[in-house]
């Protein structure tokens, strides 16, 4: 138990160290620094080997997992294979409206590092290895992040407008559905005329049932009068 204890201390160490060095990166990268430092890590996991598993693996390490936070939504995830004596390094991305990573389908940066040798080898290896890759490809989905955030704003402000526009029907019988944070989809029906709005974020695809013929003269002459 002695020996594994000083195994997690050093652990601890290794990844305090790696924060430490994220600080300094970051700031050699012109990040403006704070009040106080830029990243911070918790070990919000560890399990100790047991008698059972030591006796297929009489060399195991404690396992742990480590999460270093950073500005904003930076966040690198460390974990440690006690088995395998690796440590595994991956990030942390932003995500969208509706909780999709906003770098799905692309290849993300992940590092496999040996913790047999001291704190140093595990800085250097993300530093050259995983770091650049991670704080390049995490610009990129907060911008994208940020640009669909834009969208769902704009879908959520002419979706409240329209609404109030149809309110102006009687009876008006407002029927949503949601299938994605940028598009809606609104069912109406007042005043003889049922039909619906599909919401995009720069277009609207209008769908209207069969009209009388008055209605129906009125609405094409809306809508020529839109396209002038």
């Amino acid at each position: 138990m002695e020996q594994h204890q000083a195994q997690l201390a050093r652990l601890d160490a290794a990844a305090t160290a790696l924060t430490s060095a994220l600080d300094g990166y970051l700031v050699k990268q012109g990040f403006p620094p704070g009040d106080g430092p830029l990243w911070a890590n918790k070990r919000d996991y560890m399990s100790i080997p047991d008698k059972w598993q030591l006796r297929g693996h009489p060399h195991a390490w404690p396992g742990a997992r480590y999460v270093l936070r950073g500005p904003d939504e930076r966040r690198i995830y460390l974990n440690h294979d006690g088995r395998k004596h690796r440590w595994s390094v991956a990030g942390h991305y932003p995500v969208d409206a509706d909780g999709y990573s906003c770098i799905r389908g692309r290849d993300v940066p992940k590092i496999s590092v040996s913790s047999e040798k001291d704190a140093t080898h595990l800085v250097a290896h993300v530093l050259r290895r995983f770091l650049p890759l991670y704080l390049g490809l995490y610009e990129q989905a907060a911008d994208s992040a940020a640009k669909a955030a834009k969208r769902v704003a704009q879908v959520e402000a002419f979706t409240a407008s329209l609404c109030q526009e149809l309110l102006e029907m009687d009876p008006y019988v407002p029927d949503f559905r949601r299938t994605h944070s940028e598009h809606k989809h609104i069912s109406f029906n007042g005043n003889g005329i049922r039909g619906s709005v599909d919401i995009g974020p720069s277009t609207a695809e209008i769908k209207v049932s069969s009209l009388p013929h008055d209605k129906a003269a009125a609405l094409c002459r809306a809508i020529v009068e839109t396209a002038r």
